[in-house]
């Protein structure tokens, strides 16, 4: 359709009633950079809350789109570093959020990356922490993963995912140490 072209909608099932449309002007967006600094920052944060909602509600691969359009629209908001606590306390949470996102999808490396970067922005997040445990696992870094799964449980004892996790890493550690003391064995027999 063009400006000022009409369309005749009739809704399903009705044969007499009919709704005419005449399509306006189009008005661009600003650019994200002209929109004044508290609006951005509304921005960003409702873009947060949608890929949260998205993700509890199982759309995994939406809720990383959202995830990283948002982390777009908070470094074009923040500015340069030193960042304020609360711009690095939203920008690690985006951060752990798609590294969730990452988890789920099995892209270990880029989920272990995601969750670096929200554990710089702020160390004590355990939600980053138990992310780079489980994608430190999966990419077979067990010294890693074993600290950071540690540390969520010294954090929170009752962490079922971390404990899960934990006994998981410590298996893999057996097998991997039992492999190589057979392979030594071999070569040195």
């Amino acid at each position: 359709m063009a400006r000022g072209e009409l369309a005749w909608l009739r809704p399903h099932g009705v044969d007499s009633a009919a709704l005419i449309v005449r399509l306006g002007p189009f008005t661009p967006p600003p650019p994200f950079w002209t929109v004044p600094l508290p609006e951005r920052w509304r921005s960003v944060r409702s873009g947060h809350a949608r890929a949260a909602q998205l993700l509890a509600a199982g759309l995994v691969s939406a809720a990383g789109r959202a995830f990283r359009r948002s982390l777009r629209a908070a470094a074009a908001a923040a500015g340069p570093p030193p960042l304020s606590p609360a711009v690095s306390e939203l920008k690690a949470e985006l951060h752990a959020g798609l590294a969730e996102v990452q988890l789920r999808l099995g892209h270990a490396a880029a989920a272990a990356a995601n969750a670096g970067k929200a554990l710089e922005l702020r160390p004590a997040h355990l939600g980053a922490r138990y992310a780079r445990g489980v994608a430190s696992a999966a990419m077979m870094d067990l010294e890693l993963a074993r600290e950071d799964l540690l540390a969520v449980l010294r954090a929170r004892p009752g962490h079922a995912g971390a404990s899960r996790e934990l006994g998981r890493v410590r298996s893999k550690a057996r097998q991997r140490d039992t492999q190589l003391a057979t392979r030594l064995g071999k070569m040195f027999a």
